[in-house]
């Protein structure tokens, strides 16, 4: 069972919405249902999570979660939390540059008619006066993100490499979460198990891809101004990843 950003869902719908959002993944995704808890423990979610997983004779459950360590949606105690825990975790990150120009397309259109209307059931979602505003708080998470990492001794997957060399990577990955890994996790056609997640729509919702390289090297697309927000805020944690800024 593979699972997109569900303790943010956690956060941001609480124990009623969140019951009916499980409940269309379970219908849609064929599953035995179980009702999530109504209390807000990460440990309670998480095992529900991994009870939701066992009652479906699914092996494995796998999180994404992403680092945010902003005051709307920050999550670090949770991950804390997990990482702290048996599960085992892997990080993966992006060249801060690549990573800013996915982040500034993203949340430009938080700034529209859209991001209102979304604001009002998730009245927490961050609001950027602009685009340095953005970049600042982008760059923050980002180089939090390493430090953190870092701190918990974790393995840590250079997108670019991931793309790259599929296979070695993917592998590097299982190995550090304890997943036995399997020649069909490449392959973009082989049918899902169960899967669902509040990630970013277009992402989660869409048909698989194959792997490619065309989100590497954006540097030309940011501005120098925000590429110098970046320099100033990330030199230190991208240059431990081998990130030439």
């Amino acid at each position: 069972m593979s699972l997109s950003e569900p303790f943010l869902a956690y956060a941001i719908y609480g124990p009623r919405r969140l019951r009916r959002f499980f409940f269309r993944l379970e219908r849609t995704e064929g599953l035995k249902r179980l009702a999530p808890p109504n209390k807000a423990d990460p440990g309670a979610f998480l095992g529900f999570l991994e009870e939701l997983a066992t009652a479906n004779d699914l092996s494995h459950l796998v999180i994404k979660e992403t680092y945010r360590q902003d005051q709307a949606w920050e999550n670090v105690r949770v991950l804390d939390w997990i990482a702290t825990g048996p599960n085992r975790v892997a990080g993966i990150t992006r060249h801060p540059y690549d990573a800013a120009v996915s982040t500034l397309k993203f949340c430009r259109w938080w700034r529209g008619v859209a991001g209102h209307v979304l604001r009002l059931g998730a009245p927490g979602l961050p609001l950027f006066r602009d685009d340095a505003h953005l970049m600042e708080y982008f760059a923050d998470n980002w180089s939090g993100f390493v430090h953190w990492c870092q701190s918990h001794g974790l393995s840590m997957t250079r997108y670019e490499d991931l793309v790259s060399e599929p296979e070695r990577e993917l592998r590097r990955v299982c190995e550090a979460c304890s997943l036995p890994f399997d020649a069909t996790m490449l392959d973009h056609e082989h049918p899902r198990a169960a899967f669902g997640g509040i990630g970013a729509p277009e992402v989660v919702k869409r048909r698989p891809r194959p792997v490619n390289t065309a989100s590497v090297g954006r540097k030309d697309q940011l501005a120098e101004p925000l590429r110098e927000i970046i320099r100033s805020r990330c030199a230190e944690a991208a240059k431990t990843l081998g990130y030439p800024l």
